[in-house]
């Protein structure tokens, strides 16, 4: 969190958009613009904890922001407005090297490679940032592959829970003096106050009032992933009857049943894991995913039919991914393609559903990404 997003990546940062830098070949200042926008069109999936700021702000962010921006903004954002194909392909090698440092699971195979990439990273940095550049965080690049195999996964010990924690922790202090205590007493009062609202009736708007103002709420909520493990939906949305002929007929062919009316809905809880309508138009979207047999969709709706619920989606069709760190080793890619949504309808049972991240730059260019941070920030 310090030493690669705080230090090298925010380095990066300050060589792309600061006044001080703007002459250097690897500046981005004039093209900022062009860049904030692209940046405030994308949506990202919920598992991203915050969604993409104004890159006039950058300076302000935090750790898990830069992260966020590095793995999955910008590549699509950089890749038409980079000056030098070196300085992409150079950013490349840093975001591959990412994915496979904090990835769920690591294959020792990968680690490998990993190794190579960062060597060939820090071997170039010098030349594309300037030696001033080359800092301590740079050199400890090199380190986080041994790190992994002697201590295990950095995801495992990493402290970005802890940073918006923090942040928390210091909304509720004001004073200056006895701020231990201010603090106990504060937390003390958050606490009684959630303890209290179950006593309310149900239907009472100070019950959502306070929930939606409590700083500080309860991780206790276990996501049970095994084989065997009850599928549990809520739904969260208001029922509506599905009206066109074209999704009717799909549904028809799919489940193989004759139903005269269809009711669909736009938003639901599916093992504590939101799924959305595209037709959602908020700062977070969570109607991307795709299925285990490597289908990708855009839901419009969803439906439930004998217990089992669906998805109507327009189906996502992957173009091609051309984010790999050496022409040798082209199976070493970013998760992130290009893509295309079609109008082409299918329908998927929720259970065989992950959600992704469909990062949209304009009208007409799209990008998807299978990689998930999930796991970084619970």
């Amino acid at each position: 969190m310090h030493s690669v997003l705080e230090g090298v990546v925010k380095s990066m940062f300050y060589r792309w958009f600061d006044q001080e830098n703007s002459r250097m070949e690897c500046s981005l200042r004039h093209h900022m613009q062009q860049i904030d926008k692209r940046i405030l069109n994308i949506r990202p999936p919920k598992y991203v904890p915050t969604a993409p700021r104004s890159i006039y702000t950058w300076k302000t962010w935090r750790a898990h922001e830069y992260l966020s921006f590095i793995i999955y903004y910008s590549l699509p954002v950089f890749i038409d407005i980079m000056p030098d194909t070196t300085h992409f392909e150079h950013l490349v090698k840093l975001v591959v090297f990412l994915e496979i440092i904090l990835s769920r699971e690591i294959k020792k195979s990968d680690l490998n490679y990993a190794e190579k990439i960062i060597f060939e990273f820090v071997k170039d940095f010098n030349k594309i940032y300037s030696e001033s550049s080359m800092l301590s965080g740079v050199h400890e690049l090199l380190h986080l592959v041994d790190c992994t195999k002697y201590f295990g996964p950095l995801n495992l010990i990493n402290l970005f829970p802890y940073e918006e924690l923090n942040r928390k922790c210091i909304g509720v202090i004001h004073g200056r003096d006895l701020i231990g205590e201010e603090l106990i007493k504060m937390f003390s009062l958050i606490q009684s106050l959630a303890s209290t609202v179950s006593t309310f009736e149900r239907e009472s708007k100070l019950i959502d009032f306070i929930k939606k103002q409590l700083m500080f709420k309860t991780s206790n909520r276990k996501r049970i992933n095994l084989p065997n493990a009850k599928i549990v939906v809520k739904l969260l949305s208001k029922k509506e009857i599905l009206d066109e002929p074209n999704i009717l007929n799909t549904i028809h062919k799919k489940i193989h049943f004759q139903l005269e009316d269809i009711f669909v809905f736009t938003k639901i809880d599916v093992n504590g894991i939101i799924y959305t309508s595209s037709k959602f138009d908020t700062k977070y979207c969570d109607s991307c995913f795709y299925t285990t047999d490597g289908i990708f969709g855009n839901i419009e709706y969803f439906f439930n039919h004998n217990d089992k619920f669906y998805v109507i989606a327009k189906q996502i069709n992957r173009l091609y991914n051309p984010f790999y760190w050496n022409e040798e080793s082209p199976q070493q890619k970013a998760s992130i393609s290009y893509c295309c949504i079609t109008n082409n309808i299918i329908v998927e049972e929720i259970i065989n559903l992950k959600k992704c991240a469909l990062i949209k730059i304009d009208e007409n260019k799209f990008f998807i990404s299978t990689f998930n941070t999930s796991h970084l920030f619970n």
